[in-house]
């Protein structure tokens, strides 16, 4: 394994030993706070296109023709994804496809779809080519849709790829109703989704930071990577003194 591989596997270790000794040992109040963190999202505002984030076709079509029916935006970018692999998924179509199929359905108009060209594996791909469009349309602005507890990595990359051009980029929530965001321990998606969404964002933090930002991130979760193992090791030494004195009694 390589040395950035190394760092990888061993932040994503951290992080991963980090969430699950706080979903144990955290209240309600402070679990729902965690939640919050990762939705940056916005009330919406005028802006001249809506793109929506690959991942999602139950709810970001949806959010976006609603934009668009409600003069929010004037058209909607959809990015290319890739088919795919698989038994199951052979018979669907790409779902940059069907995410169309949809907005035609909700009566977008087919000329105010646009297509983002390119082999999108991630969040961070899409937004690539949102700087590559944007770069051609200078004057433009657009509202970023995705779902709620991925605005927070998705506001990241944003800043990361685009720069000073950030400001030009909104994030709306799309609304699910998979789980309660409020309670999303409490259900298997929301906990699955939650998780994952903090492995994902310590990873693009290693992956496309600079080695200054990787440095202060790395330092970051090692401190609080150490803060439950201190927790841990100041309750047993609590625990200890109290059964020495109950023995001494």
């Amino acid at each position: 394994m390589s040395t950035v591989g190394r760092k990888i596997w061993l932040y994503g270790l951290a992080a991963l030993l980090t969430v699950l000794v706080l979903f144990i040992l955290a209240r309600p109040q402070t679990l729902r706070a965690i939640a919050q963190f990762l939705d940056v999202g916005e009330p919406p505002r005028r802006a001249d296109y809506a793109m929506i984030l690959g991942g999602g076709v139950e709810t970001r079509p949806f959010a976006a023709a609603s934009l668009l029916h409600h003069g929010w935006v004037n058209h909607i970018l959809i990015s290319e994804l890739p088919l795919l692999e698989g038994p199951n998924e052979a018979i669907l179509p790409a779902e940059h496809d069907l995410t169309r199929k949809i907005l035609l359905m909700l009566g977008v108009p087919e000329e105010s779809i646009i297509l983002l060209p390119g082999n999108h594996a991630s969040t961070f791909d899409e937004i690539v080519s949102l700087r590559d469009f944007l770069r051609d349309h200078p004057r433009a602005t657009v509202l970023v849709v995705t779902d709620a507890l991925h605005t927070r990595r998705t506001a990241w990359s944003v800043r990361r790829v685009l720069g000073p051009d950030a400001k030009r980029a909104r994030f709306v929530s799309a609304v699910g109703d998979s789980f309660d965001p409020q309670r999303w321990w409490l259900y298997p998606d929301g906990f699955f989704f939650v998780i994952s969404e903090y492995l994902k964002l310590a990873f693009y933090c290693v992956r496309y930071a600079d080695r200054t930002t990787l440095v202060a991130g790395g330092f970051l979760l090692a401190v609080v990577a150490a803060l439950p193992l201190a927790f841990v090791i100041a309750r047993s030494r609590r625990r200890g003194m109290a059964e020495g004195t109950a023995r001494h009694a």
